[in-house]
């Protein structure tokens, strides 16, 4: 997993670094990338969608992981402080 997300990281920089020199060093005007860059958004409408989606759905995921994991870790604190309080108690009957 760590591998796909350096990969993924590495894949947006390389996106935005290529995007940035496209528009400093591209002989076309402004208006003419604006267009093709509108034309691209335009025509993957459908790719944007399903990722957002995809990403959304994953994100929904890690939130129940996450709080599913703070449930069971805060179960266990307190099972920890009950046996703790317990041997407490005992030892000092004792």
């Amino acid at each position: 997993m760590a591998e796909r997300r350096g990969f993924l990281e590495g894949l947006i920089v390389g996106v935005i670094l290529g995007g940035l020199s496209l528009l400093v060093a591209s002989p076309k005007s402004r208006k003419d990338i604006q267009d093709l860059v509108q034309k691209v958004k335009d025509d993957n409408v459908n790719v944007f969608k399903t990722t957002q989606a995809s990403t959304e759905e994953l994100i929904e995921k890690t939130k129940q992981s996450i709080e599913k994991g703070f449930d069971q870790l805060g179960d266990i604190i307190k099972e920890n402080q009950k046996v703790s309080a317990e041997d407490i108690l005992t030892n000092k009957e004792k």
